[in-house]
C-alpha cells in the first residue's frame, strides 16, 4: 500500500473511532464513501486491483461477521474492516484482523477495568465455557444464548484502528 492510500484509510478509520467514541456509532455514509475512495485508488496503476479489493472487502466482512452473528460487536464495525479491506486486499486485510482482535481484546480489558465489569464479565465467560463443555459432552451444541451478559459498550473501531496501523507498520517493518 502506498502513503497516500495509508494516510487516507487511516484518516477514514480516525474519523470513524472517533464517531464511535463520541455516538455508539459508526455511520453508513462514512463507510460507504470510504470503501468507494478504497475502490477507485484499488483501480489506479499503483493500486492492488480489482479482484484483490474485492477479496480485502469479503475477508473483512467475513473475519468480523460471527462476531456481528453472536451479538458480540454492531453491524458498523464489521462494515468498518470490510471497508478497510477495499484498500488493503486479502493479506494484509487478515493481518489486520488478527491485530484487530488482539487490539479489541486489550480494549475489552481495559474498558472492563475503567468500569468495574471486568471480574463479572471473565466470570460470564468461564459459566458459558463450563455450559458449552456440558452441551458438548452430551452430544449437542452449544447455545450462545446461554452466555450471561456484561452490557459495556466498546468503541470497536477503535481496535479496528489500532489493527488496520499496527499490521501496516508491522508490515512495513519487516
Amino acid at each position: 500500500m502506498n502513503r497516500l492510500d495509508f494516510m487516507v484509510l487511516m484518516a477514514f478509520l480516525i474519523a470513524a473511532a472517533w464517531m464511535d467514541i463520541r455516538s455508539n456509532r459508526i455511520p453508513n455514509t462514512l463507510v460507504v464513501a470510504a470503501a468507494l475512495v478504497g475502490v477507485a485508488f484499488s483501480l489506479t496503476p499503483t493500486g492492488i486491483g480489482s479482484r484483490d479489493m474485492a477479496m480485502g472487502l469479503v475477508t473483512g466482512f467475513a473475519l468480523l461477521l460471527p462476531c456481528y452473528a453472536l451479538g458480540i460487536m454492531g453491524a458498523g464495525d464489521v462494515k468498518l474492516l470490510a471497508m478497510a479491506g477495499t484498500f488493503l486486499g486479502v493479506k494484509a486485510t487478515l493481518l489486520a484482523g488478527v491485530a484487530t482482535f488482539a487490539a479489541g481484546g486489550i480494549l475489552a480489558i481495559g474498558y472492563g477495568l475503567k468500569s468495574g465489569v471486568l471480574v463479572q464479565a471473565l466470570r460470564n465467560v468461564w459459566a458459558f465455557a463450563r455450559s458449552a463443555a456440558m452441551h458438548l459432552a452430551s452430544g449437542n451444541a452449544p447455545r450462545i444464548g446461554d452466555m450471561p451478559v456484561t452490557r459495556v459498550r466498546l468503541p470497536y473501531a477503535v481496535a479496528v484502528a489500532v489493527g488496520v496501523l499496527v499490521s501496516q507498520l508491522a508490515a512495513d517493518r519487516f
